[in-house]
C-alpha cells in the first residue's frame, strides 16, 4: 500500500508540473520504415494517409534489424539527429513510438532529451509484453524510472481500452488516450465470391504464441465439425 501511495503521489506531482506548450511541428521517432513489425505498419499508415504532407513532420529511425553493432550505431545516430532537430524544428512535439525492453530504453533517452529541451513528448506504447517488462522483468528502481517517463509525457497513447487500464496501473495520473491502429480498407465495391463456398478464414501476422497463433489452431479445431467445407 505504501509503495502504491508513493507511486501515485510521484505521478500526481509530475502531472501538476506538466506544462501546456504550443507545438508547430512533429519530430517522430521509431523503427525502420523499410523493416517489419507493427510500429512500422502504423507509421507507414500515417505516411500513406498524408500526415507528413499536411504537417511539418520529420521521422528519425532509431532501430534497424541486424546485429548488435547495427542497432547500436542506428540508436546513436538517432540520438544525434533528435538533438539536432530539437534545435532546428519550429516548436516540435516529439512523438515517440515505443515497445518494451530495448525499444523502451532507446526511446527513454529521446524522452529525456525532449524534457531537457523543454519540448513535450507523446509516448505511443506498442508491444504486447510491456506489462511483463514492467512488472516481472524490471527492478524497483527501474520501475520508478519507467513511471517517471510516463508521468512527464504530455500524452500516452494506448492501443485499446484494455491497454489504457494497464498503462494507468503504472502511473494512474498519466494522461492516457486510446488510439487503435488504423487499417487501410481496399475498395471492395467490385469484389464478389466466385462460388457459394463457405467463408475462407485468413490469418495475417507472425506465427508465434504472442500473436495467438496456437490459440487460433485450437479454436479452429473446436469449430471445424460445424463447418465441414471451411477453407
Amino acid at each position: 500500500m505504501l509503495q502504491s501511495t508513493v507511486t501515485s503521489d510521484a505521478c500526481d506531482n509530475a502531472a501538476a508540473r506538466r506544462p501546456a506548450v504550443a507545438c508547430r511541428s512533429v519530430l517522430m521517432v521509431g523503427t525502420d520504415l523499410d523493416g517489419k513489425g507493427g510500429v512500422r505498419a502504423v507509421v507507414r499508415g500515417y505516411v500513406d494517409g498524408g500526415l507528413f504532407d499536411r504537417y511539418r513532420c520529420v521521422y528519425v529511425t532509431s532501430h534497424r534489424a541486424g546485429g548488435a553493432w547495427v542497432k547500436a550505431v542506428t540508436a546513436l545516430g538517432a540520438w544525434l539527429k533528435v538533438a539536432f532537430y530539437l534545435r532546428k524544428l519550429d516548436a516540435p512535439l516529439v512523438h515517440v513510438q515505443t515497445a518494451s525492453r530495448a525499444s523502451f530504453w532507446r526511446k527513454s533517452v529521446v524522452c529525456l532529451m525532449a524534457r531537457w529541451a523543454g519540448r513535450p513528448y507523446l509516448l505511443h506504447v506498442h508491444g504486447g509484453e510491456f506489462m511483463q517488462f514492467y512488472e516481472q522483468e524490471s527492478a524497483p528502481l527501474t520501475q520508478r524510472f519507467i513511471r517517471s517517463i510516463f508521468a512527464h509525457a504530455a500524452l500516452v497513447i494506448a492501443l485499446s481500452d484494455e491497454w489504457r487500464e494497464r498503462l494507468q496501473r503504472i502511473c494512474p495520473s498519466a494522461p492516457v488516450e486510446v488510439l487503435p491502429n488504423a487499417v487501410a480498407l481496399p475498395n471492395t465495391a467490385g469484389l464478389r465470391r466466385l462460388d457459394d463456398r463457405e467463408p475462407t478464414l485468413l490469418f495475417l501476422g507472425n506465427l508465434g504464441k504472442g500473436k495467438g497463433t496456437y490459440d487460433l489452431v485450437r479454436a479452429f479445431a473446436l469449430v471445424a465439425p460445424l463447418f465441414p467445407r471451411l477453407n
